[in-house]
C-alpha cells in the first residue's frame, strides 16, 4: 500500500472516530444537563415544600392569622403549575392528589384552628386576675374598717383566698401545658376550698363601709350602699364560672392539637412523597448515567481497536519498507562503495525513493571523475593564496605595531585632561561653596531683617499701648476727680440731715443715726479716692519712664534694621559673584568633560582597531594554517 494511500484513509477514519466520539460527547453532555435540570427542579420543588409550604404552616399555626393560609394556597398552586410539570409524570400525578387534597383542606377544616390559635389561657387568666383582685379589694375593705372585731377574720379569709388563688392558678398552667389526673385532682379541690371560703365570707357581717354618693345621686333619692356586698358577690362568682371556663379552655386546645397534629401529619406525608420522588429520581439518573457509560466505554473500545488496526498496517506498509531503505543507506554510508539500493516494492513511495536514489549513485560516479581533475586546479590556486595571505599577515603585524604606539600618546593625554577636570571640579565646588554660604548668610541676614521689624513693630504696639494706658489713667483720674466731689456733696447732704433730725427731736433719732452712718462711708469714700488718687499718680510716672525707654528701644530697633539691610545687600553681592566663579568653573569642567569623552572615543576607536588588527592577523593566520590542512588533505585525497 501507499503512504499517500494509508494516509488517506487513516485521516478518513480518524475524521471518522473523532465525529463519532464528538457526537457521542455532545449527546452525553445533553443528557447529564437533563439530569442537572431535573435536579434542580427537584431540589427547588423540595425547598419550596419543605421550606416555604412548612414554613407558612408553622408561621399560621404559631400566629393564627389566615393570611398564611392564604399565602400557602398561592404557594400550592405555584408549585403544581411551575414545579411538577419538571418531574415524572407518576410522581406528578401523585403530587398533585396530595397538594389538592391539603388545599381543601387549609380552605376547609384547618382554617379553624385559626380561631383557636390566640392565647388559650385569656379566659383562665382574667378569672385568676379577677379573683386575686376580689382578695385585695377585701384587704382593702377591711383597712378601712379600722378597729372593728371582724376585721382579723376578714384578713385570715381574704389572706387564705389569695394564696389559694396563686395555687388555682399554678395547677391550670400545669393542665394545660401537660394534662394529668393528679393535677386536676388538686385543681379540683383547689377550685372547692376557695368555694368554701367564699361562702365564709359570704356569712361574715359587714363592717359598714359605704360607697362615696355625691350630692346630685343624694338629691336623686340614692343611698349609700356596704362596698361588701359587691365584693362577696365576686368572691363567690368568679369560683363557680372558673370550672366552666376550664373546661372550655381544655377542649378548645385538644381540638387545635388535633387539628394541628392532623396538619402537620400532612406536611411529614407530603414531606415523604418528595423524598420518595427523589429516591425514585436518583434511581432513574443512575440509570441514565449507567447507559451514557456504556455507550462512551463502547466508543472508546471503538477507538482502541481502529488505533490496533491502523498501527498494524502501519507496521507492516509503512515501517518495514522504511527499515529495509535505512537499512541500504546504512551500507552505502558505512563501506564507502557507490553500490544501488535494492527494494521489493517498487510501485511505492519507499520503491520510488530507492530508485531515484540509485540514478543520483550513478551520476555521482560520474560528477567524481569531473571534480577529481578540478582538484587538481584548485590546489594551484590554494598555494598561491598561501603565499598571499603570509605577505598580509607581516603588514598586519607592522600596523598592530603602530596602533599601540599611538594608544600610549592617547593614554598620556588622556590622563592629563582627568588632572585638568578634576582642578576644574575643585574650583566649581568651592565657588559653589562660597555661593551657598553666602546665600545662607543672606537667609540669616533676612531672618534678623525680619526680626528686627517684628521688634520695632511690637516696640511701636508696646509704645501705643503705654501711651493709651496714660490716658486711662487720665481719664481714671478725672472719673476719681468727680467721685470725690459726689462724696462731699454726700457728706453736706449727711450733715444737713443730721441738723434737721436734731430739730425733730425724739421722731428724727433714727433719721440722724442714718444720717451718721452716710457721712462715715462718705468720709471712707474721700479717703479711699485719695489712696487711689496717689497710686494713679504713681502709675503714671511710671508708664512715663516705659514709654521714654520703649522709645530708645525703637531707635535701636531701627539702627539694627538698617544694619540687617546692609549685610544683606553685601551677602547677595558676594554671592552673585561666586555664582559667576561657579559658573565659569562648570563651563571650562564641562568643556575638560568634552575633551575627556573625545580623547576616550579616540582610544575606544584606537583599541577598536587595535582588536581588529590583531583579529585580522589571527584569521590571516588561521586561514593560511586552513589552507595549508586542506592543500594537505587535497593531497593525500588525490594522491598528489
Amino acid at each position: 500500500m501507499r503512504v499517500s494511500s494509508f494516509t488517506r484513509l487513516l485521516a478518513i477514519l480518524l475524521a471518522t472516530a473523532s465525529i463519532i466520539l464528538a457526537v457521542t460527547l455532545f449527546w452525553a453532555s445533553q443528557v447529564f444537563s437533563k439530569l442537572d435540570q431535573q435536579d434542580s427542579a427537584y431540589t427547588q420543588l423540595k425547598n419550596t415544600v419543605l421550606i416555604d409550604l412548612a414554613g407558612t404552616i408553622e408561621d399560621y399555626l404559631s400566629a393564627g392569622d389566615s393570611q398564611y393560609l392564604n399565602q400557602a394556597s398561592e404557594q400550592i398552586s405555584t408549585i403544581k403549575r411551575v414545579h411538577l410539570s419538571k418531574i415524572s409524570s407518576d410522581t406528578m400525578s401523585t403530587m398533585t392528589q396530595q397538594l389538592d387534597e391539603l388545599d381543601a383542606d387549609i380552605q376547609g377544616k384547618y382554617r379553624a384552628l385559626g380561631k383557636l390559635s390566640g392565647n388559650e389561657l385569656a379566659l383562665l387568666d382574667n378569672a385568676l386576675r379577677q379573683m386575686a383582685g376580689s382578695a385585695s379589694s377585701l384587704m382593702n375593705y377591711v383597712a378601712e374598717a379600722n378597729g372593728h372585731a371582724l376585721s382579723t377574720r376578714y384578713y385570715s379569709l381574704a389572706s387564705d383566698y389569695y394564696f389559694e388563688t396563686t395555687n388555682l392558678s399554678i395547677y391550670t398552667y400545669q393542665l394545660v401545658l401537660h394534662y394529668d389526673k393528679a393535677t386536676q385532682q388538686s385543681l379540683n379541690q383547689s377550685l372547692s376550698r376557695l368555694q368554701e371560703l367564699a361562702r365564709q365570707i359570704e356569712r361574715l357581717d359587714d363592717l359598714g363601709v359605704m360607697t362615696e354618693i355625691d350630692e346630685d345621686e343624694l338629691f336623686l333619692g340614692e343611698e349609700p350602699e356596704d362596698l361588701a356586698q359587691e365584693i362577696k358577690a365576686e368572691l363567690t362568682s368568679w369560683p363557680n364560672r372558673f370550672s366552666r371556663d376550664l373546661q372550655n379552655t381544655l377542649v378548645q386546645a385538644q381540638q387545635r392539637q388535633q387539628g394541628i397534629t392532623a396538619l402537620r401529619d400532612d406536611i411529614k406525608q407530603l414531606s415523604a412523597l418528595m423524598l420518595e420522588a427523589g429516591e425514585e429520581l436518583k434511581s432513574q439518573q443512575t440509570a441514565v448515567k449507567s447507559q451514557v457509560f456504556t455507550i462512551f466505554g463502547a466508543a472508546i473500545g471503538l477507538l482502541v481497536l481502529l488505533a490496533g488496526g491502523m498501527y498494524w498496517v502501519q507496521f507492516s506498509q509503512v515501517l518495514t519498507p522504511l527499515r529495509n531503505l535505512r537499512d541500504g543507506f546504512a551500507f552505502l554510508i558505512e563501506s564507502n562503495e557507490l553500490k544501488q539500493i535494492k527494494c521489493k516494492r517498487a510501485n511505492t513511495e519507499v520503491g520510488e525513493i530507492a530508485q531515484y536514489f540509485n540514478q543520483l549513485i550513478e551520476r555521482q560516479r560520474t560528477e567524481a571523475q569531473e571534480r577529481e581533475q578540478m582538484l587538481q586546479v584548485i590546489n594551484d590556486f590554494m598555494q598561491e593564496m598561501n603565499r598571499n595571505l603570509a605577505s598580509i599577515g607581516h603588514q598586519s603585524e607592522n600596523t598592530y605595531t603602530q596602533v599601540e604606539h599611538n594608544q600610549t600618546q592617547l593614554d598620556e593625554i588622556k590622563v592629563i585632561g582627568g588632572e585638568a577636570s578634576n582642578i576644574n571640579q575643585q574650583v566649581a565646588d568651592n565657588a559653589s561653596d562660597t555661593y551657598n554660604a553666602m546665600t545662607q548668610s543672606v537667609g540669616f541676614a533676612e531672618s534678623m531683617l525680619k526680626a528686627s521689624s517684628s521688634t520695632q513693630q511690637r516696640v511701636e504696639q508696646g509704645l501705643s499701648s503705654l501711651n493709651e494706658l496714660l490716658v486711662g489713667v487720665e481719664d481714671v483720674g478725672k472719673v476719681i476727680e468727680m467721685i470725690h466731689t459726689i462724696a462731699e456733696q454726700t457728706n453736706l447732704l449727711a450733715l444737713n440731715a443730721a441738723i434737721e433730725s436734731a430739730r425733730a427731736g425724739e421722731h428724727g433719732r433714727g433719721f440722724a443715726v442714718v444720717a451718721d452712718e452716710v457721712r462715715k462711708l462718705a468720709r471712707q469714700t474721700q479717703d479711699s479716692l485719695t489712696d487711689i488718687n496717689e497710686q494713679l499718680n504713681i502709675l503714671s510716672d511710671n508708664s512715663s519712664k516705659v514709654s521714654n525707654q520703649i522709645s530708645a528701644l525703637a531707635s535701636e530697633a531701627q539702627q539694627q534694621t538698617e544694619h540687617a539691610q546692609e549685610l544683606k545687600r553685601n551677602s547677595e553681592g558676594v554671592a552673585e559673584r561666586a555664582q559667576g566663579a561657579s559658573q565659569v568653573a562648570a563651563d571650562a569642567m564641562v568643556l575638560s568633560n568634552q575633551q575627556t569623552e573625545l580623547v576616550d572615543s579616540f582610544s575606544s576607536s584606537m583599541a577598536s582597531m587595535k582588536q581588529q588588527v590583531n583579529s585580522s592577523n589571527q584569521q590571516i593566520q588561521q586561514i593560511q594554517q586552513s589552507l595549508e590542512q586542506q592543500m594537505a588533505q587535497i593531497r593525500d585525497s588525490l594522491g598528489l
